[in-house]
């Protein structure tokens, strides 16, 4: 006999696969990717500037999927449980020889593969795009960024999902888990780092002036930035940081941005080297920020099994 977790998962992913929720956000990240590009060809024809492919896909990878990842994590779990509970046939799949077990392990290793499956062609066409519109040859390293990239991708998407899935675990319906699950999305994504940016501002009061470009300045838009400038725009970050540090979204921008870091392209007010920062040190660095998002999603998963498994359906 097939094993019951399989069977669920299968359906699961099935369902996943060929759902309009699913099929439009996916559309919805290839389509971020794709202006990203049209308007760094633009940026690039206007400045000159060109880098290296992960460079160029850096910004709009970890943006894109910081603000439309977590909608297909949500999207995909709000109805997981709570949908099967109001259409009745959760009560009829339990009346089987099938554990409780099998029903949310399916449930989740569907969810899983159905979101790696995402993250997987977003980032592949958005990668394809970007040679076909810039001519970039990527190098191996790039190859490997943007691999371990989507890897966190997953796990953000999934840090979403698990949270989506306890409270579909709780509801009787799913209008219900689905407004908490993006209500929170929205306060993560949108209320927490505008309330952080101004307690911040409240705390130091305005910035400095900055400088009108230097008389010798031979690349466009180079200005003179200040010793007081840069303290003040570091300490605004400290205490944003410090506020931010609570929202999941904070941990994978933080790793995410890492993993991408570079010295600013060109000189102010004198010539910089380009420094990269190595994977294994991007990672290391970023190790608490991984281990928060990796126990966010396995309390939640937790919290659901708990949840599910004592509830009486009705």
């Amino acid at each position: 006999m097939s094993n019951p977790t399989f069977i669920i998962s299968k359906k699961e992913l099935r369902d996943h696969l060929t759902s309009k929720k699913f099929i439009i956000i996916v559309a919805l990240l290839i389509l971020f990717y794709l202006a990203l590009n049209a308007f760094s060809t633009t940026v690039i024809a206007q400045y000159g500037f060109r880098i290296r492919l992960f460079r160029q896909l850096s910004g709009g990878l970890v943006s894109n999927i910081s603000l439309i990842a977590p909608l297909l994590g949500i999207a995909l779990a709000y109805d997981a449980l709570s949908g099967e509970r109001e259409k009745g046939s959760l009560k009829l799949l339990l009346s089987r020889p099938i554990y409780r077990e099998n029903v949310i392990n399916g449930k989740i290793l569907g969810g899983f593969i159905a979101i790696s499956i995402a993250m997987i062609i977003t980032t592949i066409v958005g990668s394809v795009s970007a040679i076909v519109i810039w001519g970039a040859s990527p190098i191996f390293e790039d190859l490997t960024r943007l691999i371990v990239f989507t890897l966190l991708s997953i796990l953000f998407t999934m840090c979403y999902y698990s949270l989506s899935l306890f409270f579909s675990s709780i509801s009787n319906k799913s209008s219900r888990s689905a407004i908490i699950g993006i209500s929170i999305w929205i306060f993560f994504t949108i209320v927490l780092p505008m309330v952080s940016s101004l307690i911040a501002f409240s705390i130091l009061g305005p910035p400095p002036s900055l400088p009108g470009p230097p008389t010798n300045a031979t690349t466009p838009g180079q200005i003179q930035v200040s010793e007081e400038f840069r303290n003040y725009a570091r300490k605004l970050n400290e205490i944003s940081s410090s506020i931010n540090v609570y929202s999941i979204n904070y941990h994978f921008t933080t790793v995410s941005n890492r993993l991408f870091q570079t010295i600013t392209m060109g000189p102010v007010g004198q010539s910089q080297q380009t420094r990269e920062i190595s994977i294994l040190d991007a990672l290391s660095s970023s190790a608490i920020n991984i281990f928060i998002m990796i126990a966010f999603t396995i309390f939640f998963i937790i919290l659901s099994y708990i949840s599910f498994t004592r509830k009486e359906e009705k």
